[in-house]
Protein backbone atom coordinates (compact mmCIF):
# COMPACT_ATOMS: atom_id res chain seq x y z
CA UNK A 1 0.00 0.00 0.00
CA UNK A 2 1.20 3.24 -1.19
CA UNK A 3 2.36 5.23 2.08
CA UNK A 4 1.48 9.30 -0.05
CA UNK A 5 -1.58 9.57 -1.79
CA UNK A 6 -0.96 10.81 -5.38
CA UNK A 7 -1.48 14.35 -6.73
CA UNK A 8 -3.99 14.30 -8.77
CA UNK A 9 -5.89 12.31 -5.59
CA UNK A 10 -4.85 14.54 -3.11
CA UNK A 11 -6.59 17.26 -5.32
CA UNK A 12 -9.80 15.97 -5.60
CA UNK A 13 -9.83 15.41 -1.92
CA UNK A 14 -8.89 19.08 -1.27
CA UNK A 15 -11.43 19.84 -3.77
CA UNK A 16 -14.29 18.18 -2.70
CA UNK A 17 -13.30 19.78 1.13
CA UNK A 18 -13.65 23.59 -0.63
CA UNK A 19 -17.12 22.30 -2.17
CA UNK A 20 -18.59 20.95 1.46
CA UNK A 21 -17.88 24.25 3.08
CA UNK A 22 -20.98 26.45 4.17
CA UNK A 23 -18.82 29.20 3.80
CA UNK A 24 -18.85 31.57 0.34
CA UNK A 25 -15.84 30.52 -1.55
CA UNK A 26 -14.63 32.23 -4.71
CA UNK A 27 -11.24 32.11 -6.39
CA UNK A 28 -10.05 35.10 -8.95
CA UNK A 29 -6.63 35.60 -10.61
CA UNK A 30 -4.57 38.47 -10.59
CA UNK A 31 -6.48 39.88 -12.91
CA UNK A 32 -9.72 39.72 -10.52
CA UNK A 33 -11.53 36.88 -13.20
CA UNK A 34 -13.33 34.74 -11.49
CA UNK A 35 -11.99 31.46 -11.87
CA UNK A 36 -14.00 29.13 -9.19
CA UNK A 37 -17.37 29.82 -7.02
CA UNK A 38 -18.28 26.60 -4.23
CA UNK A 39 -21.65 25.54 -4.10
CA UNK A 40 -22.17 27.54 -0.83
CA UNK A 41 -21.58 30.57 -3.14
CA UNK A 42 -24.48 29.87 -5.39
CA UNK A 43 -26.58 29.57 -2.69
CA UNK A 44 -25.86 32.55 -0.95
CA UNK A 45 -26.26 34.40 -4.04
CA UNK A 46 -29.84 32.91 -4.79
CA UNK A 47 -28.72 30.12 -7.05
CA UNK A 48 -30.75 26.24 -7.30
CA UNK A 49 -28.25 23.31 -7.83
CA UNK A 50 -28.43 23.91 -11.14
CA UNK A 51 -27.70 27.15 -12.00
CA UNK A 52 -24.68 28.52 -13.03
CA UNK A 53 -25.46 32.31 -13.06
CA UNK A 54 -22.65 34.84 -15.87
CA UNK A 55 -20.76 36.52 -12.71
CA UNK A 56 -16.80 35.98 -14.41
CA UNK A 57 -15.16 38.84 -12.56
CA UNK A 58 -15.15 40.62 -9.03
CA UNK A 59 -16.34 43.54 -10.59
CA UNK A 60 -19.70 41.66 -11.24
CA UNK A 61 -19.96 39.73 -7.76
CA UNK A 62 -19.70 42.84 -5.69
CA UNK A 63 -20.82 46.34 -5.92
CA UNK A 64 -20.17 49.10 -7.49
CA UNK A 65 -16.37 50.46 -7.60
CA UNK A 66 -15.31 47.44 -5.64
CA UNK A 67 -12.94 46.54 -8.18
CA UNK A 68 -10.73 49.50 -8.15
CA UNK A 69 -10.77 49.10 -4.09
CA UNK A 70 -9.47 45.13 -4.68
CA UNK A 71 -6.99 46.40 -7.24
CA UNK A 72 -5.51 49.35 -5.02
CA UNK A 73 -6.04 48.06 -1.49
CA UNK A 74 -7.01 44.37 -0.97
CA UNK A 75 -4.68 42.89 -3.40
CA UNK A 76 -1.49 45.16 -1.97
CA UNK A 77 -2.77 44.31 1.58
CA UNK A 78 -3.04 40.16 0.62
CA UNK A 79 0.41 39.52 -1.25
CA UNK A 80 1.94 41.76 1.43
CA UNK A 81 0.69 40.95 4.75
CA UNK A 82 -0.86 37.18 4.26
CA UNK A 83 -4.63 38.56 4.26
CA UNK A 84 -7.07 40.98 4.54
CA UNK A 85 -10.16 40.89 6.12
CA UNK A 86 -13.26 43.63 5.94
CA UNK A 87 -16.94 43.92 5.33
CA UNK A 88 -18.31 44.22 1.14
CA UNK A 89 -21.58 43.79 -0.51
CA UNK A 90 -22.30 41.44 -3.12
CA UNK A 91 -24.82 41.17 -5.42
CA UNK A 92 -27.97 38.35 -4.55
CA UNK A 93 -29.94 36.74 -8.25
CA UNK A 94 -33.14 39.12 -7.00
CA UNK A 95 -30.49 42.36 -7.23
CA UNK A 96 -30.71 42.99 -3.43
CA UNK A 97 -27.41 42.98 -1.70
CA UNK A 98 -25.85 41.11 0.84
CA UNK A 99 -23.36 42.31 3.40
CA UNK A 100 -21.00 39.54 4.38
CA UNK A 101 -17.78 39.57 6.02
CA UNK A 102 -14.91 38.97 3.91
CA UNK A 103 -11.36 37.36 4.37
CA UNK A 104 -8.86 36.90 1.51
CA UNK A 105 -6.09 35.01 1.44
CA UNK A 106 -3.19 35.18 -1.49
CA UNK A 107 -2.72 32.08 -4.03
CA UNK A 108 0.04 31.23 -5.31
CA UNK A 109 1.60 29.70 -8.73
CA UNK A 110 4.06 26.67 -9.31
CA UNK A 111 6.77 28.89 -9.29
CA UNK A 112 5.80 30.76 -6.19
CA UNK A 113 4.48 33.67 -8.44
CA UNK A 114 1.12 35.60 -7.45
CA UNK A 115 -1.78 33.81 -9.14
CA UNK A 116 -4.73 34.86 -7.40
CA UNK A 117 -6.82 35.68 -4.67
CA UNK A 118 -9.11 33.20 -2.07
CA UNK A 119 -12.38 35.08 -0.87
CA UNK A 120 -14.06 33.35 1.58
CA UNK A 121 -17.29 35.16 2.78
CA UNK A 122 -19.73 34.60 5.61
CA UNK A 123 -23.22 36.52 5.18
CA UNK A 124 -23.63 38.99 7.95
CA UNK A 125 -27.14 40.33 6.90
CA UNK A 126 -28.79 38.84 10.17
CA UNK A 127 -26.08 39.77 12.34
CA UNK A 128 -26.26 43.66 10.43
CA UNK A 129 -30.27 43.09 10.92
CA UNK A 130 -30.03 42.21 14.59
CA UNK A 131 -27.81 45.00 15.08
CA UNK A 132 -30.01 47.55 13.48
CA UNK A 133 -32.73 45.92 16.09
CA UNK A 134 -30.65 46.36 19.13
CA UNK A 135 -29.59 49.94 18.11
CA UNK A 136 -33.24 50.35 18.03
CA UNK A 137 -34.20 48.66 20.94
CA UNK A 138 -31.62 50.98 22.93
CA UNK A 139 -32.56 54.06 21.78
CA UNK A 140 -36.42 53.25 22.26
CA UNK A 141 -35.10 52.34 25.89
CA UNK A 142 -33.05 55.15 26.20
CA UNK A 143 -36.54 57.33 25.17
CA UNK A 144 -38.30 55.90 27.46
CA UNK A 145 -35.87 56.87 30.05
CA UNK A 146 -35.46 60.68 29.31
CA UNK A 147 -39.16 60.73 28.59
CA UNK A 148 -40.28 60.03 32.26
CA UNK A 149 -39.74 62.38 35.29
CA UNK A 150 -37.99 60.40 37.45
CA UNK A 151 -34.13 60.66 37.96
CA UNK A 152 -32.26 57.42 36.66
CA UNK A 153 -28.70 56.64 37.51
CA UNK A 154 -27.21 53.27 37.00
CA UNK A 155 -23.61 53.11 39.18
CA UNK A 156 -20.82 50.58 38.77
CA UNK A 157 -20.44 49.68 43.14
CA UNK A 158 -16.78 48.42 42.15
CA UNK A 159 -15.68 51.71 40.84
CA UNK A 160 -18.61 53.92 42.14
CA UNK A 161 -18.50 55.33 38.93
CA UNK A 162 -22.16 56.91 37.51
CA UNK A 163 -22.21 54.93 33.89
CA UNK A 164 -25.46 56.42 32.48
CA UNK A 165 -28.11 58.64 33.33
CA UNK A 166 -31.09 59.79 31.87
CA UNK A 167 -32.46 63.43 30.87
CA UNK A 168 -33.91 64.21 33.92
CA UNK A 169 -31.31 63.90 36.05
CA UNK A 170 -29.29 66.61 34.15
CA UNK A 171 -32.27 68.55 34.92
CA UNK A 172 -32.31 67.95 38.57
CA UNK A 173 -28.87 67.89 39.35
CA UNK A 174 -28.55 71.33 36.70
CA UNK A 175 -25.23 69.29 35.04
CA UNK A 176 -24.81 67.95 31.42
CA UNK A 177 -24.45 63.79 30.89
CA UNK A 178 -20.22 64.84 30.77
CA UNK A 179 -20.40 66.55 34.17
CA UNK A 180 -21.99 63.00 35.20
CA UNK A 181 -21.28 59.70 33.11
CA UNK A 182 -17.56 58.38 35.01
CA UNK A 183 -17.99 60.71 38.13
CA UNK A 184 -18.06 58.78 41.39
CA UNK A 185 -21.60 58.97 42.57
CA UNK A 186 -20.32 60.46 45.92
CA UNK A 187 -19.09 63.53 44.27
CA UNK A 188 -22.30 63.82 42.65
CA UNK A 189 -25.18 63.00 44.71
CA UNK A 190 -24.26 62.94 48.11
CA UNK A 191 -21.29 64.54 48.80
CA UNK A 192 -20.06 61.51 51.68
CA UNK A 193 -16.95 59.63 51.38
CA UNK A 194 -17.09 56.01 50.65
CA UNK A 195 -16.15 54.90 54.18
CA UNK A 196 -20.04 56.31 55.12
CA UNK A 197 -21.69 55.73 51.69
CA UNK A 198 -25.27 54.31 52.46
CA UNK A 199 -25.26 52.44 49.37
CA UNK A 200 -22.19 50.36 50.98
CA UNK A 201 -23.55 49.96 54.49
CA UNK A 202 -26.78 48.78 53.05
CA UNK A 203 -25.79 46.67 51.23
CA UNK A 204 -27.48 43.74 52.79
CA UNK A 205 -30.72 45.10 51.61
CA UNK A 206 -31.76 44.08 48.47
CA UNK A 207 -33.71 47.69 47.92
CA UNK A 208 -32.60 51.05 49.51
CA UNK A 209 -35.66 53.46 49.96
CA UNK A 210 -34.47 56.81 51.46
CA UNK A 211 -35.48 60.59 51.95
CA UNK A 212 -32.58 62.48 50.94
CA UNK A 213 -30.67 66.10 49.75
CA UNK A 214 -29.37 66.32 46.74
CA UNK A 215 -26.73 69.25 45.93
CA UNK A 216 -26.85 70.72 42.19
CA UNK A 217 -24.66 72.71 40.76
CA UNK A 218 -26.03 75.79 41.41
CA UNK A 219 -25.09 74.89 45.46
CA UNK A 220 -29.00 74.22 46.24
CA UNK A 221 -30.00 71.37 47.74
CA UNK A 222 -33.34 69.32 46.85
CA UNK A 223 -34.91 67.39 48.72
CA UNK A 224 -35.77 63.69 46.57
CA UNK A 225 -37.19 60.23 47.84
CA UNK A 226 -34.18 57.87 46.63
CA UNK A 227 -34.84 54.43 45.75
CA UNK A 228 -31.37 51.95 45.49
CA UNK A 229 -31.86 48.48 43.22
CA UNK A 230 -28.97 46.22 43.36
CA UNK A 231 -28.67 44.20 39.32
CA UNK A 232 -25.74 42.36 38.33
CA UNK A 233 -24.83 42.40 34.44
CA UNK A 234 -22.44 40.63 33.07
CA UNK A 235 -21.04 39.42 36.37
CA UNK A 236 -20.74 43.07 37.70
CA UNK A 237 -22.50 44.87 40.66
CA UNK A 238 -24.65 47.26 40.04
CA UNK A 239 -26.94 50.00 41.64
CA UNK A 240 -30.03 51.26 39.79
CA UNK A 241 -30.46 55.16 41.82
CA UNK A 242 -34.14 56.28 40.80
CA UNK A 243 -34.86 59.46 42.58
CA UNK A 244 -37.81 61.82 42.71
CA UNK A 245 -37.90 65.76 43.49
CA UNK A 246 -40.46 66.17 46.65
CA UNK A 247 -39.64 69.94 46.84
CA UNK A 248 -43.54 70.63 45.77
CA UNK A 249 -44.34 68.04 48.61
CA UNK A 250 -42.33 69.72 51.32
CA UNK A 251 -43.76 73.01 50.69
CA UNK A 252 -47.25 71.42 51.06
CA UNK A 253 -46.06 69.65 54.19
CA UNK A 254 -44.49 73.13 55.51
CA UNK A 255 -47.89 74.84 54.70
CA UNK A 256 -49.84 72.04 56.94
CA UNK A 257 -47.88 72.40 59.61
CA UNK A 258 -48.46 75.92 59.33
CA UNK A 259 -51.52 75.60 59.38
CA UNK A 260 -52.13 72.78 61.93
CA UNK A 261 -50.20 75.46 64.03
CA UNK A 262 -53.15 78.17 63.23
CA UNK A 263 -55.76 75.49 64.01
CA UNK A 264 -53.74 74.45 67.19
CA UNK A 265 -53.95 78.41 68.25
CA UNK A 266 -57.23 78.96 67.34
CA UNK A 267 -58.64 76.04 69.64
CA UNK A 268 -56.17 77.11 72.89
CA UNK A 269 -58.00 80.74 72.20
CA UNK A 270 -61.15 79.04 71.93
CA UNK A 271 -60.70 77.20 75.30
CA UNK A 272 -59.38 80.11 76.90
CA UNK A 273 -62.03 82.81 76.14
CA UNK A 274 -64.73 79.83 76.95
CA UNK A 275 -63.15 79.42 80.30
CA UNK A 276 -63.17 83.28 80.70
CA UNK A 277 -66.61 83.61 79.84
CA UNK A 278 -68.02 80.76 81.98
CA UNK A 279 -66.12 82.15 84.66
CA UNK A 280 -67.55 85.90 83.97
CA UNK A 281 -70.75 84.51 83.77
CA UNK A 282 -71.08 82.79 87.08
CA UNK A 283 -69.88 85.57 89.22
CA UNK A 284 -72.88 88.16 88.39
CA UNK A 285 -75.18 84.64 88.52
CA UNK A 286 -74.52 83.50 91.52
CA UNK A 287 -74.92 87.09 93.33
CA UNK A 288 -78.64 87.70 91.51
CA UNK A 289 -79.24 84.01 92.43
CA UNK A 290 -77.82 84.97 96.06
CA UNK A 291 -79.52 88.19 96.51
CA UNK A 292 -82.93 87.00 95.43
CA UNK A 293 -83.03 83.85 98.11
CA UNK A 294 -81.92 86.84 100.69
CA UNK A 295 -84.78 89.18 99.10
CA UNK A 296 -87.31 86.01 100.06
CA UNK A 297 -86.44 85.76 103.82
CA UNK A 298 -86.01 89.09 105.03
CA UNK A 299 -88.66 91.63 106.19
CA UNK A 300 -86.68 94.99 106.37
CA UNK A 301 -87.32 97.06 103.55
CA UNK A 302 -83.60 98.56 104.31
CA UNK A 303 -82.16 95.26 103.76
CA UNK A 304 -84.72 94.22 100.57
CA UNK A 305 -83.40 97.71 98.51
CA UNK A 306 -79.74 96.52 99.00
CA UNK A 307 -80.47 93.38 98.04
CA UNK A 308 -82.04 94.98 94.67
CA UNK A 309 -79.39 97.40 94.21
CA UNK A 310 -77.04 94.46 94.21
CA UNK A 311 -79.51 92.32 91.74
CA UNK A 312 -79.48 95.27 89.42
CA UNK A 313 -75.45 95.45 88.94
CA UNK A 314 -74.87 92.34 88.39
CA UNK A 315 -77.80 92.19 86.21
CA UNK A 316 -75.98 95.48 84.40
CA UNK A 317 -72.48 93.36 84.85
CA UNK A 318 -74.06 90.52 83.05
CA UNK A 319 -75.48 92.21 80.45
Amino acid sequence: MADQLDDVYLNRIKASMIDSFTDFIAIANTDRKIIYFNPAAYKMMGYGPDERPNITTTEQLHAKDFDAFAKEVIQPSVFAKGSWTGISYIKHKDGTPLTVEMTVFPLYGPNKEEYGTVAVMRDVNELTRMNERLTKSSELFQKVLDSVKVGIILINMETNQIEMANNYTEDLLQMNVDEIIGKKCYNILCHRSIDICPHVNERDKQVIVAERFIERKDGTFLPIIKTGTWITIDEKEYLVDTFVDITIQKELETKLNDAKMVAEAASHSKSEFLSRMSHEMRTPLNAIIGMTQLCDKTDSLDKLKNYIETIKLSSNHLL
